[in-house]
């Protein structure tokens, strides 16, 4: 039986960094908190006290969180923008 490939976590190096991933992921995720309400994403939760989880991870070599969620029109509006952030910033996704 094959040994399942080991996730490589992602944990931002820089305060910099982390407001970038937030901005492409948490910011645009239905599960954090809106209009004053307070978040209700566990992995963001447990990241904020230092709790590493795998759902931070690289995938082909780009940071991402894979329960990160979007729904229909929403998802297309924010893929288009997140590929125009990583352009911006000279990186690929996926």
């Amino acid at each position: 039986m094959a040994k399942p490939e080991q996730v490589k976590h992602y944990c931002p190096s820089s305060g910099s960094e982390q407001m970038w991933f937030e901005d492409i992921f948490c910011e645009n995720c239905p599960k954090m908190g809106k209009d004053g309400k307070p978040p209700h994403c566990m992995i963001w939760s447990d990241m904020m006290i230092g709790k590493q989880r795998d759902e931070w991870c690289y995938i082909d070599e780009n940071p991402t969180c894979t329960g990160f969620q979007t729904n229909g029109e929403y998802n297309r509006k924010l893929s288009k923008r997140r590929d125009e952030k990583l352009i911006k910033l000279g990186q690929t996704y996926f």
